[in-house]
Parts: C-alpha cells; sequence; structure tokens
C-alpha cells in the first residue's frame, strides 16, 4: 500500500506536470470544492470554480507566449490524521518564443491537504515569488501595554485548543469550525507558518504580560501587497477586559508600517459586541459590499448576512533628515 508520503510526493509531481503541460482540468482535479488559493498578481480565490477558471486563463496565455518549465521541492511533508501540509520552494523559467530570451523566478509555496475520496487534494494553497527588493517584515513578538503578541508555534496548540480554539461559544461567529481534536489545532500552526512565510506577517498568539496566560489571537491575512484583512478571537475569561481593542489597535498599526492602505475586517451582521470594537479601533462600514458569509459552527454551508469593515491605516511617520 502507497505510503502516505508517496501519495503526496505523487500529488506533487503530477501538478507540475500538469501545469508544464497546461492541462488546467489536471491541476483543479487535485483541489477540494472550498479550496481557497493565494496567489500573485492575482486577488484570493475562492472554490473551484473560481481557481479553475484562473488556472485555464492563465496558463493559456503564459502558454502561448512562453515555453515554460516549473519545479517544486518539497521542504517538509506532515500528515495528521486526515490532514497534511506540504511546504517548500520552486521554481519557474520561461522562454519566450518570440525571441528567445529567458526569464526565471524562484518562490515558496504552501499546501494544506485534505484526505478524500480518491486521495489526496488541496485545500488551501499559498504562492508567493521571492522579493529581490527589502520588502518590510512584521515583528514576530509585538508587546502592547497589557499584552504580548506572538507568532504561533506548534507547542501552543494544546493551549490554544483548550483555551479558545475548541470552546464552541467563544467560536460561534468566527469563519472556521470548533477544533474538535489537536490534530486540527496543529493543522493551524502549519497554515500559520505558510503564512509568515510568504506574507509580510501572519497570525498572533495574544498572551497576558501580567499573568502569561494565552488569552486568544489575531493577526493579519493579506490578500495583495496593500490589502489585507484581520479579526480577532478571545478565551471566555478575557472578555469585557479591553484586550480585543488593545489587540486590534497593535493589528491597525502594524498594517501600516507594512504598506497596507485598505485593512478588512468581516462580522456577523447581529455581533454587536465585535462591531463596536471594529468601530473603536476607526473601522467603518464599506456600504457598497454586501457580503453573505459561511459561519459554520451556526449552521454549515448556510451564508448568512455579514458586514465588511474597512479602516486605512495610518503611513509609519517620516523621519526628518534635515538636521
Amino acid at each position: 500500500m502507497q505510503s502516505d508520503a508517496d501519495a503526496i510526493a505523487e500529488l506533487r509531481q503530477r501538478l507540475q506536470r500538469a501545469e508544464n503541460t497546461g492541462d488546467a482540468d489536471a491541476i483543479v482535479r487535485r483541489m477540494t470544492d472550498d479550496v481557497v488559493a493565494m496567489v500573485p498578481s492575482a486577488p484570493v480565490l475562492e472554490g473551484r470554480e473560481a481557481c479553475a477558471a484562473f488556472v485555464r486563463e492563465t496558463l493559456a496565455a503564459l502558454l502561448d507566449a512562453f515555453d515554460r518549465r516549473v519545479a517544486y521541492a518539497s521542504a517538509e511533508t506532515t500528515v495528521i490524521g486526515d490532514v497534511a501540509y506540504d511546504r517548500g520552494t520552486f521554481t519557474i523559467e520561461c522562454l519566450l518564443r518570440e525571441d528567445g530570451s529567458r526569464s526565471a523566478a524562484a518562490g515558496k509555496y504552501f499546501w494544506l491537504l485534505r484526505r478524500e475520496a480518491g486521495g489526496w487534494r488541496i485545500a488551501r494553497l499559498i504562492h508567493a515569488v521571492d522579493d529581490e527588493g527589502e520588502a518590510p517584515r512584521a515583528p514576530e513578538t509585538i508587546e502592547t501595554t497589557r499584552l504580548r503578541l506572538a507568532r504561533p508555534r506548534l507547542v501552543d496548540a494544546s493551549a490554544m485548543l483548550a483555551r479558545y480554539a475548541g470552546d464552541p461559544e467563544v467560536t460561534r461567529y468566527l469563519g472556521w469550525p470548533t477544533h474538535t481534536t489537536l490534530a486540527h489545532t496543529e493543522a493551524f500552526v502549519g497554515l500559520s507558518d505558510s503564512q509568515w512565510t510568504a506574507s509580510p506577517a501572519g497570525p498572533y498568539l495574544i498572551w497576558s504580560r501580567d499573568d502569561g496566560r494565552l488569552v486568544g489571537s489575531t493577526g493579519l491575512a493579506f490578500h495583495t501587497p496593500d490589502v489585507a484583512s484581520t479579526g480577532y478571537v478571545l478565551a471566555r475569561d478575557a472578555w469585557g477586559r479591553g484586550f480585543a481593542t488593545e489587540a486590534l489597535g497593535a493589528m491597525v498599526e502594524l498594517a501600516g508600517t507594512l504598506g497596507v492602505r485598505r485593512l478588512q475586517a468581516v462580522c456577523h451582521a447581529e455581533h454587536a459586541t465585535s462591531r463596536r470594537v471594529l468601530e473603536k479601533r476607526g473601522f467603518r462600514v464599506d456600504e457598497t459590499a454586501t457580503p453573505d458569509v459561511d459561519f459554520p459552527n451556526l449552521a454549515p454551508d448556510v451564508p448568512r448576512r455579514a458586514v465588511l469593515y474597512v479602516v486605512e491605516p495610518p503611513a509609519p511617520a517620516a523621519v526628518d533628515t534635515s538636521a
């Protein structure tokens, strides 16, 4: 019987071969129905149909102009039950048919995989091309008056599950399902690592500086270099203490230092507490957007009315060099 590691390696090879031959259908077949993809120079792609349209259009345009060769090299593959993640690097070499000129690029990839009938499929995909410039990156630890925000680590997974991720009351209005096993939380840490690798920032855990307890999480998720999303979740015994406002303020300030010009947050229309927190930090409703969002802990696959909040983070103050 083929091992999981071998099956995932075969999946990687098939995707590589499909990209090089322009077989868009073969690529899409390796994705789940609810796949989410973050790739360079494109908005976030949600669902197999959106990914299929993007892949077909992009591959057709590229292969019409270039002889193109993609190669993936895995750095780490981890299997946790029916969930796995594979991360590594890729290279792209292109030969322009018109004049024979060559170009090349390299980057990093992260795939969150799910075991389904017929084998492993990609549920979350992040590709990021290496930037030759000195783009700003977020610190992995930030301190506010009462809080310490730190990048999640695998050793934190048990505390995350116990304190908030596994609590149905805490996760009621969130956009991800309540975690029922430690494996779910460990898989999130793997996804967090991929976001920190591919983007200027990622998720943060929120710790109390007073007693060292884990009280929740927040973070930034980048859609484009200047558009990102944020949010927060707090353990029940941390409610009503102003932690959410303090952590969210840190994310708004951080977003400004990283060049974000539009910071977004999606909130259930009836979640008045979260709406007040967002408004305290300067977020305003985007009246042009009326999103229907799946809140899986209320009822799976039943889109509900949500509110899109936005804010323009303050740019970092210019340094006076005239003296």
